[in-house]
């Protein structure tokens, strides 16, 4: 496995996170965690990197924009939750390529 699969495979695993995330009910703590800004000032300097800054990253290196990937996500019938979304193939790899990629 070379370092650009590892890389692939990790990128994959955040986007598929941030998908799981997005479909939680907005009282779950990842939920609000995904949105949360502190109420301190940050110190001098260049602005640390978020999370949420990778997906972006992540999103536009595969040739699409955020905007793209929550359009593509369409609502799911769950009771529970009010945000219920999930997203298309294009987002979340599949689990037969992930299992072959953890395989090889």
């Amino acid at each position: 496995m070379g370092m650009k699969e590892i890389l692939q495979y990790v990128e994959e695993m955040q986007l598929r996170w941030y998908g799981h995330v997005k479909r939680m009910p907005d009282e779950r703590l990842p939920r609000r965690l995904l949105y949360w800004q502190p109420n301190s000032t940050r110190p001098p300097g260049r602005p640390r990197k978020h999370w949420i800054d990778n997906i972006q990253e992540t999103v536009q290196s595969r040739g699409s924009t955020m905007a793209k990937v929550k359009h593509s996500m369409i609502k799911n019938a769950g009771e529970n939750s009010q945000t219920s979304l999930q997203p298309t193939c294009e987002v979340v790899p599949s689990t037969k390529y992930l299992k072959e990629l953890i395989s090889s």
